[in-house]
């Protein structure tokens, strides 16, 4: 694009901003703009042309896709926030400013560009009422143009962090502290993120109006003094986001004495003087229109400026080297103002919003939330009540019906209104701040609400109403619900309280030094050595049966050297044992006082596989061992303990019992049985005192797991036969499971039992299972291989 060229299409661009704005003023133009989040990525290509394009295309384009995704911040009902960034001096400002194209970071690089802020910045700083002590002319003060108000905060802090640590070098930088409140635009917290020093957000309260006060702020210095911190910066705000909330300056100013604040300089008195200063656009005929105090960042003192000659170097002044040209904007909004244009537009501006106050305190659904501020308002629906004893809306709802309202505004095109929550009250905010608003756009915007409330007010209303017709289903279902909770609750504590609190039946019951005997099969490794080992602890004589003579000896005669008690031993291999292996075994078992069975011996496959790929003899022998010894011992035994009217059965079972498990189909199967056989021999035999629990366990440290190292969910033997020894007739994370004669006593498998139950049961875990056996079975094959290939 050439000059000429520019020309023509800077015209044009003036013409189709001016009609813009004219369709803003006759609100053509909706406040919210029709589209959804993406919809410019559809209609724009992925990459840049790679020949340059005629800018009437340029033009045209933006027309019809950027421009529809614009939102009017100008337009007369945007109340969502203020307005305050727009004149069209201030537009023409940009061009002027954009046409000199100067990055201004130093006097040699634009000495207009440096001089004219200085100039404009002091007319600010007089416009403001500020003393002569924060001009740059001054030589004591100054002030620059920032990018942005975070830029600015961050910049003034900088310069009090400074000053403190000169002051105080030996504080370290995590003791120093930023105060703001809970009312404070993100700035604050944003800084002290950015510059990695602690920011405290003073609690405000309703009672001050969300303004922070001198006491609220001294009670906070107290006690981060007393604990070491170093108070350097206050943060306060003369009109907040959310509320409009103005902290008390004056207050503030008397709490204690900082080495810099929110407006720092190195002289208190013009501190004091900047503090307590009424701003001229604020005076009226009547006094002060609105507050008492403004917030400024003054940047920092000039005795830390470096000059060029008589001139400011504003490249040190802010984060950034260079920076726009951006004292002709303030210039020409400055001039073609003029003092009187900015307190006639604050005046506008504030008198709107009085209007609307004025129309919201006579409206009987609308109530402030807090007194209006300058130009803001939050307001919501809160009926009034038409008698004393009359309550419209009980305060649980408002939230719900005061969201419902706000949804049904935000639906909407030609207005936009912003949400906040003070003390727990959800409000809507509304603030006046453009130039094209006039009397009739705020009473509009009252219709507007007060129209979209009573909607919201009635629909509410409808659903009370119908609720109250029709109760009872809200009612059973409330009622459903609580017994739930109530379910569960009481589920957990159970299960719980059994598995770490209530003590099992006593093992005396059972005749536990009374000469009592207890059998346990399976009794020279692992589960059955040890439960050997602590029934003889308990005072029982043991009987123990296993398949090999030499170890049975050797643990009978540990067993009997360590706990003096007597033992006798039998040997028989379950897996090969006939009718008559059988009678042997009755014969060595009449005439014992039995207290105790153990039916633990058992046996597992070699390494998971599916039922087609089983050895037969494997198969066999699991269910010889795991089903038919079982049978027969309890058979054996079980007469004697009918006539003595006591006993109790240990079943050891398998989790595999619980959730089937694909590739140990019979083991599993085998492991089922125990846990129906318990069931249906408990009840039967619970008339006589006899105790029959079948035990759901998870893996434990020994050969028949193959498992050599315990962990949280796998214990070595010991910790589980103490825990089943402990629980005696508690089902623990078994219970509510719906196995009355179960018992998961080892508490990390107790937990797991009970969340299988409460997550939907063992069906649950079928497909986690299978995948688990593939696993197992392949890092077993490939050791097989190992192992064959090393021979």
């Amino acid at each position: 694009m050439d000059i000429e060229q520019f020309r023509k299409a800077g015209y044009q661009a003036i013409d189709t901003i001016c009609d813009y704005y004219y369709s803003l003023r006759e609100s053509k133009v909706p406040v919210v703009p029709p589209v959804q989040p993406g919809y410019l990525k559809s209609l724009l290509p992925a990459s840049a042309p790679q020949s340059g394009e005629e800018f009437s295309s340029i033009a045209e384009d933006y027309q019809k896709f950027i421009v529809p995704g614009y939102t009017p911040w100008q337009h007369p009902s945007f109340f969502a926030y203020f307005p305050s960034g727009f004149s069209f001096e201030g537009l023409l400002g940009d061009i002027y400013s954009s046409g000199a194209a100067n990055p201004g970071f130093n006097w040699t690089a634009s000495p207009a560009c440096t001089e004219l802020e200085v100039i404009v910045m002091d007319w600010a700083a007089q416009m403001l009422g500020l003393s002569p002590e924060f001009y740059n002319s001054s030589g004591k003060g100054g002030g620059c143009i920032q990018n942005t108000a975070s830029e600015a905060a961050i910049v003034a802090i900088v310069a009090a962090r400074n000053s403190y640590q000169q002051a105080h070098p030996d504080v370290k930088l995590e003791e120093l502290v930023i105060y703001t409140t809970t009312q404070t635009h993100s700035l604050g917290m944003k800084a002290g993120m950015i510059l990695g020093l602690a920011v405290r957000a003073v609690v405000v309260k309703p009672e001050d109006n969300f303004a922070l006060r001198g006491n609220t702020l001294r009670s906070a210095l107290q006690e981060d003094i007393q604990a070491g911190k170093k108070p350097f910066i206050p943060i306060a705000t003369v009109g907040t986001t959310s509320s409009g909330a103005i902290d008390n300056l004056k207050e503030i100013k008397e709490v204690g004495n900082f080495d810099a604040s929110t407006m720092w300089v190195r002289d208190r008195k013009s501190l004091n003087e900047a503090l307590d200063y009424t701003p001229t656009f604020l005076r009226t005929a009547q006094g002060d229109a609105g507050g008492r105090y403004i917030f400024f960042l003054v940047v920092k003192s000039i005795d830390n400026v470096a000059y060029l000659g008589t001139v400011i170097d504003f490249r040190n002044w802010h984060l950034g080297l260079g920076r726009r040209y951006r004292s002709v904007k303030l210039w020409f909004v400055l001039r073609g103002f003029g003092i009187e244009g900015f307190q006639a537009h604050v005046r506008k501006s504030i008198n709107l919003n009085n209007k609307f106050v004025e129309l919201v305190q006579t409206s009987p659904i609308f109530k402030l939330v807090t007194p209006p501020s300058f130009a803001l308002s939050v307001f919501r629906i809160d009926p009034k009540p038409r008698r004393p004893d009359e309550d419209l809306v009980p305060d649980s709802s408002l939230n719900d019906i005061n969201r419902l309202f706000f949804g049904r505004v935000t639906a909407r095109s030609d207005i936009l209104l912003t949400q906040t929550t003070l003390d727990g009250k959800f409000c809507v905010r509304l603030a006046v701040g453009s130039t094209t608003t006039q009397e009739h756009h705020i009473q509009h915007a009252f219709d507007l609400v007060s129209h979209e409330a009573t909607l919201a007010l009635e629909a509410w209303q409808r659903e009370q109403a119908e609720a109250n017709k029709h109760p009872w289903p809200a009612t059973v279902l409330l009622a459903l619900g609580s017994l739930s909770v109530a379910k569960v609750v009481y589920q957990a504590l159970s299960v719980l309280l059994q598995t770490f609190v209530i003590p099992g039946t006593s093992l005396k019951q059972f005749g536990a030094k009374k000469g009592a005997w207890a059998v346990v099969t399976g009794a020279t490794d692992g589960i059955g050595k040890e439960f050997a080992f602590q029934l003889a602890k308990s005072g029982f004589n043991v009987f123990l049966v296993a398949r090999n003579t030499q170890l049975l000896e050797s643990t009978a005669s540990e067993i009997g050297t360590k706990y003096s008690v007597s033992t006798k031993t039998h040997s028989v291999d379950f897996a090969k044992t006939n009718e008559e292996g059988y009678n042997q075994l009755a014969a060595v078992f009449e005439g014992l006082d039995v207290g105790v069975l153990v039916n633990n011996v058992g046996k597992s496959h070699n390494m998971p596989a599916y039922l087609v790929d089983t050895p037969l003899e494997e198969m066999n022998d699991i269910v010889a061992i795991n089903v038919n010894a079982t049978l027969r011992v309890t058979y054996t035994i079980l007469p004697g303990m009918v006539q003595r009217k006591r006993g109790l059965i240990l079943n050891v079972g398998s989790f595999a019992g619980y959730v089937a498990s694909p590739m140990l189909a019979t083991y599993s199967g085998t492991k089922a049985f125990l846990s129906m056989f318990s069931d249906a021999l408990g009840e039967e035999v619970k008339q006589h005192n006899i105790v029959v629990e079948h035990l759901n366990t998870y893996f434990v440290v020994s050969k028949l797991s193959k498992i050599r190292k315990s962990s949280m969910l796998i214990p070595q033997p010991g910790p589980y036969v103490h825990s089943v020894l402990s629980k005696i007739g508690l089902p623990c994370g078994a219970a509510h499971s719906g196995r009355p004669y179960t018992s998961t006593p080892y508490w990390s498998h107790a937990l797991l039992n009970y969340l299988m139950t409460v997550l939907g049961g063992p069906t649950r875990f079928i497909n986690y299972t299978h995948n688990l056996h593939k696993d197992i079975r392949i890092r077993a094959l490939r050791k097989l291989e190992r192992e064959t290939k090393s021979q």
